[in-house]
């Protein structure tokens, strides 16, 4: 008896604790941290750090380079949407990453010397996922679907498709998604590496919050 009673005093200590400690007004501080990327060097990592943004109703990314001897922070990027995916490229110079462009993600380059982040890609349907091309890194891969078909009349109001064996959820008709590649500087064309008959499942990027 004694035993229960020590313990429900305990319980309602902890739990007036916590109650002091944490209220609605500590919600703004809690801060999600996804996809770490340790530099090739291994003294740095590169992750996405995501902030409550109450007036949009939304979870605003940044890129953040963490300094593993000193723990020092740096924020890479400020005011974009839909940041996430971070990659070193081979030789730790620089570090890619996707970005929101129109409602489009995007592949961006940002030289770790200075300088500001380069948009490398103008895919119309987005970018899904991505690598550098090992050893110089002088090129990137990426996957992307492909733009949805233009309709006329009033096959533009008729949104029905058949669901097959793709994802109930699925919001309109899945299109093939194929293999770029486009040079890491953005100086060059994009060209795609697979036909229309091959196909890669829709992928999305690792915990990069809208």
């Amino acid at each position: 008896m004694r035993l229960s009673r020590l313990a429900g005093l305990f319980l309602a200590a902890a739990a007036a604790l916590f109650a002091a400690r944490f209220g609605v007004e500590s919600i703004g501080k809690i801060v999600r941290l996804t996809d770490p990327q340790i530099a090739p060097d291994g003294k740095s990592i590169a992750i996405v750090v995501s902030r409550a943004n109450y007036e949009e109703d939304r979870y605003d990314p940044e890129l953040t380079l963490i300094d593993v001897a000193t723990r020092g922070q740096r924020v890479l990027t400020r005011d974009r949407r839909g940041v996430g995916q971070a990659r070193w490229s081979p030789d730790g110079t620089r570090l890619a990453f996707l970005a929101t462009v129109d409602g489009h993600p995007q592949i961006f380059v940002l030289p770790m010397n200075g300088g500001d982040a380069l948009q490398i890609t103008k895919s119309p349907a987005g970018v899904q996922q991505y690598a550098w091309r090992p050893g110089a890194g002088s090129e990137i891969a990426y996957v992307a679907s492909d733009e949805a078909p233009k309709v006329t009349g009033e096959e533009r109001h008729n949104k029905a498709f058949e669901i097959q064996n793709n994802h109930f959820l699925l919001q309109e008709a899945p299109r093939p998604a194929h293999v770029w590649l486009i040079s890491a500087d953005g100086k060059s064309a994009a060209r795609r590496l697979t036909s229309v008959a091959w196909n890669l499942p829709e992928s999305l990027q690792p915990g990069a919050p809208s």
